[in-house]
C-alpha cells in the first residue's frame, strides 16, 4: 500500500470532506507553490510519516505500519473547526487511529491558518493456509 494514495482515496471518497474542500484541492506530498494562495484556501494536503515492517515470521512480514499527516490550511480558525472531527470520522471509518493533533497555528508563508493531524494504521497479514 502507498499510505499516501490510499488516504487520499479515502479523502476524495467521503462527500462530507469534499464538501468543505474540492477534492482538486487535497494533494499528495506537496502543494504546488502556484497553488499556495490565500484565494485557493482551503488547501489539504497529505504527507507519509513511516512506512515500516513491524513483526515477521520466519523472515515474512507479517504486520506494517503506516503513518500519515494530514494537514488544512484555512483563511480563518473558524474555518477549520469543522475538519477537526471530520477527519477524524473519515479516518477512523477506514481503520486508521488519530494519534498526534498540532496545535492551530498561522502559516506565515502563505498567511493561512493550519489544523494538522497525524494517524496511524496497523495491517495484518493472515498466514495462507498450508
Amino acid at each position: 500500500m502507498i499510505a499516501v494514495k490510499a488516504v487520499n482515496d479515502i479523502l476524495c471518497a467521503n462527500e462530507n470532506v469534499t464538501s468543505l474542500v474540492p477534492d482538486d484541492k487535497i494533494y499528495m506530498i506537496d502543494i504546488p507553490a502556484v497553488d499556495q494562495k490565500i484565494e485557493n484556501a482551503p488547501l489539504l494536503r497529505i504527507n507519509e510519516i513511516y512506512d515500516y515492517a513491524e513483526s515477521f515470521s520466519s523472515n515474512k512480514v507479517f504486520s506494517e505500519v503506516y503513518q500519515v499527516q494530514i494537514a488544512v490550511w484555512a483563511k480563518t480558525i473558524e474555518e477549520l473547526e469543522p475538519y477537526k472531527k471530520l477527519l477524524d470520522q473519515a479516518m477512523a471509518a477506514e481503520n486508521w487511529s488519530c494519534y498526534y493533533r498540532f496545535p492551530l497555528t498561522k502559516d506565515e508563508d502563505i498567511d493561512l491558518y493550519m489544523l494538522a493531524r497525524r494517524y496511524v494504521r496497523q495491517i495484518v497479514e493472515k498466514e495462507e493456509e498450508q
